[in-house]
């Protein structure tokens, strides 16, 4: 039997006194990929974050394999497995390798040259970069080494704030394609995003509109849905994108 990765039950998330979640249940299989759609401000970031611990909340219940966390720091649960890259991903006046090695935090010297061999082999083009700060690099790089730095502790769930924010669609592209090589391994992927294209690497997806979850279901069951073209602006052309 499958092991749910991240269960969220009921979840009800405020900022001070302003309600920004509302009820709000979803389960991620271990090695799947779900995409949570949502326009700025529909409660993409608030959930990601109230998953990490950054924010707590204040009704319902959350999991992370199998283990209640609703208690629980940041820290524990990063210990359990789980990764962030928040929508910027890295520390631009930082070097490339010093972002990295801030991923590595606790590891040993020698692990840690190993993980910095890993991830220079999947992305050879930082190798050259390697000392220089990251926010000189283009946008699509910075993703890079915001993959990379989440990576380097061998997560088991990796959660994305809106990776293809500031990208080329060319850029968007390849992190698709990092992201199928990704599932590959048996990472647990929770994406948050507006670009439809994302559902080229997702297995699921839900759609958040206002703090609560308006779809959820396989991306079979969301082409289906033709009322989410009218209730969600960045599904319109939806079915042009998924018989492409």
């Amino acid at each position: 039997m499958t092991q749910s990765a991240i269960e969220v039950s009921s979840a009800g998330v405020a900022y001070g006194n302003m309600k920004v979640l509302n009820d709000v249940s979803l389960t991620v299989e271990q090695g799947t990929a779900m995409l949570i759609l949502g326009a700025n401000g529909a409660g993409k970031t608030t959930l990601l974050k109230a998953i990490m611990g950054f924010l707590p909340l204040r009704e319902g219940e959350l999991s992370l394999l199998g283990h209640n966390v609703k208690q629980a720091s940041t820290a524990k649960r990063v210990k359990l497995g789980i990764s962030y890259m928040s929508e910027l991903g890295l520390f631009p006046p930082l070097s490339v390798e010093d972002n990295l090695k801030l991923g590595c935090h606790g590891l040993h010297r020698r692990k840690v040259k190993e993980r910095l061999d890993e991830a220079y082999a999947i992305f050879p083009d930082l190798v050259a970069r390697r000392k220089e700060a990251a926010g000189s690099l283009s946008g699509g790089q910075r993703k890079m080494v915001g993959i990379s730095k989440c990576l380097m502790s061998h997560p088991s769930v990796l959660l994305m704030d809106e990776p293809s924010a500031g990208l080329s669609p060319k850029y968007v592209a390849e992190v698709i394609a990092v992201l199928g090589e990704l599932r590959k391994t048996g990472l647990t992927l929770l994406v948050a995003e507006q670009n439809v294209s994302f559902l080229a690497a997702a297995d699921n997806a839900c759609v958040i509109e206002s703090g609560r979850i308006s779809f959820r279901g396989t991306i079979a069951e969301l082409e289906d849905n033709t009322t989410l073209h009218d209730a969600f602006f960045g599904l319109e052309g939806l079915n042009d994108h998924l018989d492409s």
